[in-house]
């Protein structure tokens, strides 16, 4: 699949002229005639754009050089023709001249970031240090805060390279130290945590040094805290996970300035919640989470003369891994009042997006291309996809974003670049360009033959089409017409004088074939026409490894070590390939030789130790060393713990793969399987101060491995809090081989495993540390969850062990587990084991030995109403994590040609039926996957939030409703929170004067049964494949209002559960009496409840027993979210995806809820609400007094103006038992006299 770059800043696009012109372009005598169709994108006379088109999409750097040389002879200060000229010249290998057009083309540019970029290539200059001090004045004309982040990269690039050494104290190597200096970041923190308070809000918990900031030590929770001194990175921020080795709980960062008394202004940017001090006087005070990069805060502060201490408090838990991918971190910059305002002008602060430039579309297709070539498609695309929407004008931006969306891969983006090409080739029917992309849209379909003849018809009207050609090869080579390929190829030799990409095409081919002969000679072949090509070398020196020739291998290194002094890696690579081939002096000398050159390597010292130890001599020491230089090096310090026999004794439910206990299976045992699980084992350690540790342990054999690669990878999740304690493969001839590396990608392991052929066996082994505890200090019982198997591998033999103190007391439902239990007591300890052995599918949750427990969690979200987390949801399911133009653009070309809303209402319906299966990952099943009821419940809001969105942009008003459930005992049994879910329904108040609900809960879908249109009369609700009747309008939750009314459950360990009376049948008594105390029982709940809803106030909790079940309370609860009741500025919170049903949508209701017309007791439902306006704000009017009464209903609702603000009391209370039919009238009316009401009254909450 390739792309065709005409030009990257400088292109400039008209619409198509007529087909078939041909131009004449006479630069300096010669005249070139060029009769490419294309070239109608294409100004004529622009030289510049048509040398880059020669350059990158036909491969003639001769040609183009003379259209660049062409066109500086006309426009001297031509930049891009200055940049064309540096890539050819360097790409040929002429470093100086390169290096020349560099200096010009910054000189012309001076602010031109490419410029800066290229600078990265100065180490192949032979004379490299007067070339290093060349660069200083190009350095100190760039402000580092216009060119930050290239010049990041320049100071992560060169500041490990021991030129610097050589340089001393030269301008340059000061240049470069200032560029984290001169961006105006606070350098010189001091750090401490973090603070851990269980069960409570630590964002409002006073830790001491909130008390006494002057100290250097405090003594807290019997731990002793000091404080670290600390920098920031190039960027600016403070990692505070990577520095507390923890990724949760209460941090302070603390800074000291010297500064003149005046007016400055402070800069912050973090996503966690944060509190600020300056000389100990708070000036902001942020409880809440934002999405990274989101936000950055300013403040206009005084500073006094002489110190100023400034006192940062940052918060992070758990469940902020789910919505927070930037890390633990901050970053502060302070800039004099001229300098920030300066800055804030020229739009040049950090936080700010920086792809996107407004009236700079080429720029903002340069950026695209980038990300292209970096493999970010979906950036690609969100930039293009908003060119081809402001710039309609440039049909070649369309033509990008078709090659982006093929490129992706995935299925819908592929769907919508053939939309994109009809529409291409629509407006310009002889566009070359748009035609090669619909064959390479063909051929990704396996549509050969159209594909074939698209192709072809490129080269019929174009024979000299070289990425046609090339595309055509390819076609070809896929089908395995080995002919034809090998045609197209001799074609472009022929024909182009730079052939490397078709040598890349045959070196692919030869590869495929295992022909190492001829790929090797290819490969020399293509370096001879780009011998500047790194990264083709170090590709050359890994086949050769891979083939078998080591020893070609190691010269092909050494040339890359001479070639390239400074860089590390081919001295690394040599020594090792000098360790495989045996020649570990040489391989011991090699690493001495890089520890002296790069002192600061710590892969040399890690590698050398390591090499030390397998020799029996001791190399502990310098793998401490290496460690040290890189503490974020998780594989080294794990490696240092177990040689270092710190794993302690052998515990009885230990299984070790050389011993007896575990044995390979064959081949015909398992015919279908291309691998069985040997042993499966989950070991669930829990602490004396209640934290947890969990060990996961699995051993995988191949048994029909049909890949040609013999290595694979394995993630695992937890990132920083994880151990990895065994990666290794166990070979059929006895050989064990260790994992090839272990690296930390996006909060992730990935390891890399070597061996992986029939009959081998992979060993995995990691330890998770959570540092919060997993219950409350009163808690007896706790229900972590533990799958046996998966479906999709066989089972030989699985295990979950729970290790806990002795006094410690827990209960297990023995009576729904059938497989081996075993329970040791040890020293202090109970080791509770359980054992399945042939397991061929899921165990059903009920038959798991511990029980899943409901754990609600809320984030809140910057998201502004359901319009855009609709769109939020969208752009998940696609792999995206924020809005886009893509979301609106999808669902208007899905209902282009459906003629009413209620055709296009049932297909968008069916649209979301169709394609939201569920969603992947734990943020959208948090409860438990395996459980049918929540992964139902989950893809209903799913569909329904969907639903709403996408209507909602095609102008048809739609709500979110809920209508109750009823289940029977045995279905609690089984679904224990079943019966406080609430399903989600889609609420459509008016089509062609006809309203709808719609039941997004349904599994097989076809249209007409699922439409209710009967208002207020009867609407058959489908929910878990049983009907329910109603007659009341469910009543649908108001898109910018929120509050959180509910009625839930309060057991004696003080936790949240909705889970059915059995399972507490074992629970002792000990704490039964704890709820007497009403005040006890209201701060459990605030307890509970707070550290789940931080944003939100309690307003009232009424508690009352459950029928039969001692010590056992209900409460019934109402919190707000005091901002919708006072709105400062334009932030809605609302909440977020994963919390939306990890509550359940039994928490989320309309202001009032009202049942079905079954109530097993009668109901009362009371609020007292303060509603305090902003500074200056009065409220106009107040609605009059509510008092409305049936024979079974009676609702009030008064509003009173007090001092503090306006105070709003509401009560409804409805009768028990079942109402009579001949009630319903009355009912519906009061019904509905109660729904304007709260309009109104949310009406007035949001002024």
């Amino acid at each position: 699949m390739r792309i065709v770059i005409i030009s990257l800043s400088a292109l400039i696009l008209l619409t198509s002229l007529s087909s078939g012109v041909e131009y004449k372009v006479i630069t300096n005598g010669e005249e070139i005639y060029l009769s490419n169709p294309d070239l109608d994108l294409l100004k004529a006379d622009d030289l510049t754009a048509l040398g880059w088109y020669y350059h990158f999409s036909l491969g003639d750097n001769e040609r183009a050089k003379t259209l660049f040389v062409n066109s500086l002879h006309r426009n001297p200060a031509d930049t891009d023709a200055l940049e064309g000229l540096f890539i050819i010249e360097f790409l040929m290998g002429n470093m100086n001249d390169a290096f020349d057009y560099l200096i010009e083309l910054n000189n012309n540019d001076i602010n031109a970031p490419r410029a800066l970029s290229y600078l990265s290539h100065l180490n192949l200059f032979e004379d490299t240090t007067k070339r290093y001090e060349e660069i200083h004045h190009i350095l100190k004309a760039n402000p580092p805060y216009i060119n930050k982040n290239y010049c990041h990269h320049l100071r992560y690039e060169y500041l490990n390279l021991d030129i610097f050494f050589k340089l001393g104290d030269s301008p340059l190597y000061h240049s470069i130290d200032d560029i984290k200096n001169n961006t105006c970041f606070l350098s010189e923190w001091k750090v401490t945590g973090p603070f851990l308070l269980y069960g409570k809000t630590d964002f409002n918990y006073k830790f001491p040094p909130e008390r006494k900031l002057s100290k250097d030590k405090y003594k807290w929770n019997r731990n002793i805290y000091t404080w670290e001194d600390t920098s920031p990175d190039v960027e600016g921020y403070i990692f505070i996970e990577d520095l507390l080795q923890s990724g949760e709980g209460c941090a302070y960062a603390k800074c000291e300035l010297d500064a003149t008394q005046g007016d400055y202004y402070l800069v912050i940017e973090s996503e966690q919640p944060i509190k600020l001090w300056i000389n100990e006087q708070i000036i902001y005070d942020r409880n809440t989470f934002i999405k990274p990069g989101s936000v950055k805060k300013s403040f206009r502060i005084r500073l006094k003369d002489g110190k100023n201490t400034v006192l940062l408090k940052t918060v992070r838990n758990s469940g902020a891994y789910e919505i927070q991918d930037g890390g633990w971190r901050f970053r502060a910059q302070l800039f004099t009042t001229n300098d920030f305002e300066q800055r804030e002008g020229d739009n040049l602060s950090f936080g700010e997006d920086w792809y996107w430039i407004d009236n700079e579309p080429f720029t903002n297709l340069y950026h695209a291309l980038l990300e292209i070539y970096d493999g970010n498609e979906c950036n690609a695309i969100d930039l293009l996809e908003r060119l081809v929407d402001e710039y309609p004008e440039y049909p070649f931006f369309r033509i990008i974003l078709i090659y982006a969306l093929i490129k992706s891969g995935e299925d819908w983006q592929i769907k919508m670049a053939r939309n994109e090409l009809g529409t291409v080739i629509t407006q310009m029917p002889d566009c070359l360009l748009a035609k090669e992309e619909l064959a390479v849209y063909y051929q990704v379909e396996d549509k050969f033959n159209k594909s074939l003849d698209a192709y072809t018809s490129v080269i019929e009207e174009n024979p000299s089409y070289l990425s046609a050609h090339l595309g055509l090869a390819d076609l070809y080579l896929n089908q395995g017409y080995e002919k034809e390929f090998f045609n197209e190829i001799e074609y472009v030799k022929e024909n182009y004088h730079d052939n490397a990409r078709a040598l890349a095409s045959l070196i692919e081919y030869y590869i495929d074939k295992e022909n190492y002969k001829t790929t090797n000679l290819l490969i020399r072949d293509y370096l001879s026409n780009r011998p500047y090509d790194w990264a083709y070398w170090e590709g050359l020196a890994k086949y050769q490894e891979s083939a078998g020739d080591l020893n070609g291998a190691i010269r092909t290194y050494t040339y890359i070590s001479q070639m390239l002094p400074m860089r590390t890696k081919p001295y690394l690579e040599l020594a090792r390939l000098y360790q495989r081939t045996g020649h570990e002096k040489n391989a011991l000398r090699l690493y001495d030789e890089i520890i002296n050159r790069f002192p600061r390597c710590s892969k040399a010292y890690l590698m050398k130790g390591l090499l030390l130890e397998r020799q029996g001599e001791n190399g502990i020491n310098l793998i401490r060393t290496s460690l040290k230089m890189n503490p974020s090096d998780y594989w080294t310090r794990d490696y240092l713990r177990i040689i270092g026999g710190l794993e302690g004794e052998r515990t009885p439910y230990d299984i070790s793969f050389e011993s007896d206990d575990i044995n390979r299976v064959e081949q015909h045992e398992f015919p279908q399987a291309d691998s069985v699980m040997l042993f499966n084992q989950m070991i669930l350690e829990l602490n004396d101060d209640y934290t947890f540790t969990e060990t996961i342990h699995n051993l995988i054999q191949i048994l029909n491995y049909k890949g040609r690669e013999r290595w694979g990878e394995i993630t695992i999740p937890g990132g920083k809090m994880t151990d990895i304690i065994e990666a290794r493969t166990f070979m059929p001839d006895g050989r064990i081989l260790e994992a090839i590396s272990i690296k930390n990608i996006n909060n992730n392991y990935v390891i890399s495993m070597e061996g992986l052929v029939e009959g081998s066996v992979i060993e995995i082994k990691y330890r998770l540390k959570v540092d919060k505890r997993m219950i409350d200090d009163l808690n007896c019982f706790f229900s972590p969850t533990f799958t046996f198997a998966d479906i999709n591998m066989p089972y030989i033999k699985s295990q979950f062990v729970v290790s806990v103190p002795r006094w410690m007391d827990i209960y297990f439902p023995r009576e729904r587990f059938r497989g081996k239990r075993d329970r040791i007591r040890k020293d202090d300890r109970i080791i509770y084991l359980f054992e399945m052995t042939n397991v061929e599918g899921i165990i059903p949750e009920s038959m798991m030995p511990p029980l899943t427990e409901v754990a609600p969690l809320v984030y809140s979200t910057t998201l502004k109403g359901i319009d855009e987390l609709s769109l939020w949801y969208i752009g998940e399911m696609w792999g995206k994590t924020y809005l886009d133009y893509r979301s609106r653009s999808f669902t208007h070309q899905l209902v282009s040609d459906c003629e009413n809303d209620l055709e296009k209402a049932k297909r968008i319906y069916y649209w979301v039926m169709k394609s939201v299966k569920g969603f992947s990952g734990n943020i959208y099943y948090p409860l438990n996957a395996s459980s049918t009821m929540y992964e139902k419940t989950g893809r209903a809001i799913d569909r329904a939030i969907l639903l709403i969105g996408m209507l909602r942009e095609v102008g048809i008003d739609a709500h979110l409703a809920l209508v109750n459930t009823i289940y029977t005992e045995d279905e609690m049994w089984n679904h224990p929170t079943s019966s406080l879910v609430d399903m989600p329904l889609v609420y459509i108040p008016d089509i062609d004067g006809k309203s709808y609900y719609i039941d997004p809960n349904l599994e097989d879908i076809t249209f007409g049964d699922y439409w209710s249109d009967n208002y207020g009369k009867r609407a058959i609700l489908l929910c878990s494949d049983r009907y329910y009747e109603t007659t009341i309008p469910v009543k649908p939750l108001y898109e910018d209002s929120f509050s959180l009314v509910g009625t839930f459950n309060i057991y004696p360990d003080g936790k949240l559960n909705a889970v059915g009376r059995k399972y507490f049948n074992g629970l002792r008594g000990t704490y039964r009496n704890l709820f007497r105390d009403p005040k006890e029982r209201e701060r459990l709940v605030e307890a509970s409840l707070g550290q789940y809803f931080p944003y939100l106030t309690l307003m009232q909790v009424d508690f009352f027993n459950l029928d039969d079940l001692d010590g056992v309370f209900s409460y019934h609860f109402h919190f707000v979210e005091p901002n919708f009741g006072v709105r400062y500025g334009k932030t809605l919170r609302i909440p977020s995806v994963p919390g939306a049903y990890q509550l359940s949508s039994a928490f989320i209701s309309s202001a009032t809820r009202i049942q079905p017309m079954r109530f097993n007791r009668p109901e009362t439902y009371k609020d007292d609400i303060l509603i305090v306006p902003p500074p200056g704000f009065t409220f106009k009017t107040i609605p009059d007094d509510v008092h409305l009464k049936t024979k079974y209903t009676y609702y009030e609702l008064t509003y009173h103006i007090t001092d503090r603000g306006l105070r709003v009391k509401r009560i409804l209370h409805i009768k028990g038992g079942t109402l009579p039919a001949e009630s319903y009238p009355d009912f519906i009316e009061f019904c509905q006299e109660v729904d304007n009401c709260e309009k109104k009254y949310i009406e007035l909450m949001e002024y």
